[in-house]
């Protein structure tokens, strides 16, 4: 399978963080015991992945500098 050119990666990423947010938002919901309601859990959960990809971008720009 051949690598999406480089101007589709974007929207893989999009569609992969939208579709981990429909994943995790049901999990985040069920754990908070129905305190919060479906559109807070996906906020969160869009807030966590979104989060979690700047740390691992961070993380790549600080030790593999040569990339970037």
């Amino acid at each position: 399978m051949k690598a999406a050119p480089r101007k589709y990666r974007f929207f893989w990423y999009i569609f992969l963080n939208f579709c981990l947010t429909i994943l995790f938002s049901s999990i985040v919901q069920a754990s908070t015991g129905s305190t919060i309601d479906r559109g807070q859990a996906s906020a969160l959960t869009l807030l966590g992945l979104v989060a979690f990809a700047l740390f691992i971008y961070l993380f790549l720009v600080i030790f593999v500098p040569e990339r970037f």
